[in-house]
């Protein structure tokens, strides 16, 4: 797999930023297992009730996101149970190599994980937000759908995966137009066999053939 050496000057990203939050109640304790749907959302209820007029901030992990269509990770059919383990940044700097695999994957599935549409959840705080309930969102997906919904205080703790920066000019462009107009021309057989289901791609193991 080819990949860019850089990307085009077309401004820096921009990282949400939240300041001037004070801490909301903490002695909210959700109920575990299933089946207590109605019990959490009415201990829920009573909990913003019982906040007033104090700033609540919402922390959402990959849970909410899997109404979406995208797998969490940890479950017992989640990437890393399946065997994934992420590339950690120092591997990512110091091979090329592994970005040529990061890429490779990451042309696999970078479609269907930015067709993914917000869910009732998201909707949700979105209303709660505007109702002024909610004060902010800390968010660990990368998915951008709390942003897609229409949530305006984000902070996105792992970052966001519909921006490509470059790490030496800090440089960025959309997620679609690195992969569409810059990796895919370079690659033109690989991307079309990513078009395929991951899967066929033997990338668990880095296996692939790349260029």
């Amino acid at each position: 797999m080819a990949v860019p050496r850089t990307l085009p000057a077309r401004g820096k990203s921009v990282s949400a930023r939240l300041t001037n939050v004070q801490p909301s109640l903490l002695d909210f304790i959700p109920p575990t297992g299933f089946g207590k749907v109605a019990h959490a959302s009415r201990k829920l209820r009573e909990f913003f009730l019982g906040c007033g007029d104090k700033e609540v901030v919402v922390i959402t992990g990959a849970g909410l996101s899997t109404e979406s269509g995208i797998p969490d990770y940890r479950s017992k059919n989640g990437s890393f149970s399946t065997g994934h383990k992420p590339m950690q940044h120092g591997e990512f700097v110091s091979s090329e190599a592994k970005r040529k695999r990061y890429w490779a994957r990451s042309m696999a599935g970078w479609k269907p994980f930015a067709d993914a549409q917000p869910n009732v959840g998201h909707d949700s705080l979105v209303k709660m937000e505007r109702q002024g309930v909610v004060s902010a969102i800390i968010t660990q997906n990368v998915d951008t759908l709390h942003q897609k919904a229409g949530s305006r205080r984000v902070i996105d703790l792992h970052g966001r995966n519909d921006i490509v920066e470059c790490l030496s000019c800090k440089s960025s462009v959309p997620m679609s137009t690195f992969q569409e107009e810059m990796l895919a021309p370079l690659n033109p057989t690989w991307a079309t066999s990513a078009a395929g289901p991951g899967e066929n791609l033997n990338l668990a193991r880095g296996r692939a053939t790349l260029r």
